[in-house]
């Protein structure tokens, strides 16, 4: 007998399914492609399995999911069924996915507001060499984050 789980989110990222295992506290091991978790059915170890499609695909014993189900060695803890465990790990990754992107933002922001600082710095370096070469004495001063060059010649 078979049965396929879908969630509506593709466990795509490696690293984000990870991470969402080790916040739900689900010990796993990592062989080749796959990612075999300490869950276990009537055929051994359940794992999240990288497939052809990109993303990793959970392999099951689809038959866990009947109650009167001759059980081996299981290990479920809270999430009893196939089910309930798949949609805990979809909204944790959820939340990784979510965390990750706020990263990246961030990253982006600061990275913005370095090469607007080095704009600026660079603007300013062009203006006093500028300034200087047809002979200004250049005064700078700073107020409120803004850079106020004074430019100043004596002529007799």
């Amino acid at each position: 007998m078979s049965a396929i789980v879908k969630t509506t989110t593709a466990f795509t990222n490696k690293a984000l399914l990870l991470e969402t295992l080790d916040e739900m506290g689900v010990g796993y091991e990592l062989k080749g492609n796959k990612v075999v978790t300490d869950r276990m059915d009537y055929y051994g170890h359940q794992c999240f399995e990288y497939g052809k499609n990109g993303s990793f695909n959970f392999q099951h014993d689809s038959s866990a999911e009947k109650m009167n189900y001759p059980w081996r060695s299981i290990n479920f803890r809270e999430w009893k069924t196939v089910t309930s465990f798949l949609e805990a790990v979809e909204v944790g990754y959820k939340g990784a996915y979510t965390r990750m992107l706020e990263r990246l933002a961030e990253e982006e922001r600061l990275r913005e507001e370095e090469r607007r600082k080095q704009y600026v710095e660079s603007v300013r370096n062009e203006t006093i060499e500028r300034a200087k070469s047809q002979g200004y004495i250049v005064k700078e001063t700073r107020q409120d984050n803004k850079i106020k060059l004074v430019l100043s010649r004596t002529t007799y």
